[in-house]
């Protein structure tokens, strides 16, 4: 075998308490629950760039010269933003980090956690994003209850979602595992006979496994389902060629008892889009 698939089913931002700083910005429709409510495609955004010099109260040209002057620029002060997620004290293992839709390119971004309520904070992640690509960031699992994202200096920063959380690696059976392809597209016919198409979005990815359970991972399996509600939320899936995607079960998964050594399941997952 040796191919694998993951499923990451909880979100820390989800069960925690989500805050943001500088607050209080937000644009009209586009709320920071957007920012963990399973949907890659609804943003939220906010204006600003997250202070800068007003942060002293008066501009540097108030007194004649400029921000060079000193050898460093006041709009620096203030400039980050930083989401905060709060367990009130329950901690739960993150071991992935993904930003969908976003814009912050070029931007520094910092994951952080806090193991005694946010007076100290270790940095598990600090790099510069280069694009405004999916953002998945991969690490040894670590368990606290308050974590932070930090990214450095955005101008009118957005994001469809931010991500937290662990999941469960199952081993897939060899017997050729489907990677294909759904059009998004409603065709209809003219009287005529003319047909037509109209795009209602992207291609939809299409990925078809039997998982190969063991005892123990089928109480992993169990537990997964659990944390999607038995099939009601859309999870992060890691597939066979580490690509990640938003999906769902298409049907719900089935459970076949091959023998007291293992289980086989069938897995059909959709891309949400």
């Amino acid at each position: 075998m040796g191919e694998t698939v993951s499923f990451y089913g909880y979100n820390i931002l989800e069960s925690g308490t989500v805050t943001i700083s500088p607050s209080g910005a937000e644009d009209t429709g586009y709320p920071l629950t957007r920012l963990y409510d399973r949907s890659f495609n609804l943003l939220w955004k906010h204006t600003g760039d997250g202070g800068g010099g007003d942060d002293f109260g008066f501009d540097d040209d108030d007194f004649g010269f400029g921000d060079d002057d000193f050898g460093f620029d006041s709009d620096m002060a203030g400039s980050n933003y930083t989401i905060t997620i709060d367990q009130g004290g329950e901690t739960k293992a993150v071991a992935l980090f993904a930003v969908a839709g976003h814009n912050f390119a070029g931007k520094q971004i910092r994951l952080e956690y806090s193991t005694d309520g946010g007076t100290n904070w270790t940095s598990v992640l600090d790099f510069n994003q280069p694009d405004n690509s999916m953002i998945v960031e991969t690490f040894a699992s670590v368990s606290a209850a308050d974590w932070r994202v930090v990214i450095e200096n955005p101008t009118n920063p957005q994001a469809a979602e931010i991500w937290l959380g662990s999941g469960y690696t199952f081993n897939v059976m060899a017997q050729n595992p489907l990677h294909a392809y759904a059009a998004n597209v409603d065709w209809s016919r003219s009287i005529g006979g003319q047909e037509s198409g109209i795009k209602l979005g992207e291609t939809e990815v299409r990925r078809s496994y039997i998982l190969r359970i063991s005892n123990g991972d089928l109480a992993n399996l169990q537990s997964f389902i659990s944390q999607i509600s038995e099939f009601a939320y859309p999870f992060i899936v890691k597939d066979k060629d580490d690509n990640y995607y938003l999906m769902r079960f298409d049907p719900p998964l089935s459970e076949d008892y091959f023998n007291p050594t293992y289980t086989e399941s069938d897995s059909s997952l959709k891309e949400m889009v």
